[in-house]
């Protein structure tokens, strides 16, 4: 492997961070899943519980969290086949290189850390489809 999976931000990112600090403000310390669903949700600050998607209608809560649990298995059986390779070259005496396991470790780290962030997006619109009166309450809050 000649290139690290590690996501680097990039310089325009960097630039659009110093010209909107309250949509980028955590660009460096969040994964591009994170930020993407931060920008999706409209606010300009982060939010708990994906309040953004508290005004969307039962049938889309549903497709949200049935895909984004989707997501968050890929996410796992992902993790854990670089896990199996990596434990298989080990113990078959063809090593990769140090650079090569640790571009694996990184990657390996920002599955898992998806993983559950998916996982997280499909509790909370499951919670807001099976809670409809709490949902109104914070979307209500939402356009306010």
């Amino acid at each position: 492997m000649s290139q690290s999976l590690h996501r680097q931000t990039s310089p325009e990112e960097t630039d659009a961070a110093a010209q909107t600090p309250d949509t980028f403000a955590f660009a460096e310390t969040h994964t591009p899943l994170e930020r993407l669903i931060h920008l999706l949700s409209g606010r300009t600050n982060a939010t708990l519980a994906d309040t953004g998607i508290a005004c969307l209608s039962p049938d889309r809560l549903s497709a949200v969290s049935d895909n984004a649990q989707q997501e968050s298995d890929t996410c796992l059986d992902h993790a854990f086949l670089l896990l199996r390779l990596m434990q298989h070259t080990l113990e078959n005496g063809c090593p990769p290189d140090t650079s090569e396991l640790m571009a694996m470790a990184q990657h390996i780290t920002y599955l898992l850390q998806d993983h559950q962030r998916w996982h997280t997006l499909a509790d909370n619109a499951a919670y807001y489809r099976d809670h409809p009166q709490v949902a109104a309450r914070i979307a209500a809050l939402q356009t306010s």
